[in-house]
C-alpha cells in the first residue's frame, strides 16, 4: 500500500487541478493526466496495487520538454 500512498502524494502535489506545485500543464496531452488519475482511483476503489508504470507516460512527456533546456544549460557551463 506504500505505492498507493506515494502515488496519491504525487498526484495531490503535482497533478491535481488545485495542486500546490502543479505541473500538469507541462504534459502535452490533457488525457494523460486524466487517465493517470482515473487509473489510480480505479486501483484504490478495487483495492488493487498501483502499477509501477503509472507515471511513465507523464514523465516521458515532461522529460521531452526538459531535455532541450537541460542540454542548453549544460552547454552554457
Amino acid at each position: 500500500m506504500n505505492s498507493a500512498l506515494a502515488a496519491g502524494l504525487i498526484i495531490d502535489n503535482y497533478l491535481a487541478g488545485d495542486a500546490e506545485y502543479y505541473i500538469g500543464n507541462s504534459i502535452k496531452q490533457d488525457t494523460v493526466v486524466n487517465n493517470l488519475i482515473s487509473e489510480y482511483e480505479y486501483c484504490l476503489i478495487n483495492k488493487m496495487p498501483v502499477p509501477k508504470e503509472l507515471f511513465d507516460e507523464a514523465a516521458f512527456s515532461i522529460r521531452q520538454q526538459l531535455d532541450p533546456l537541460l542540454k542548453e544549460f549544460n552547454n552554457s557551463m
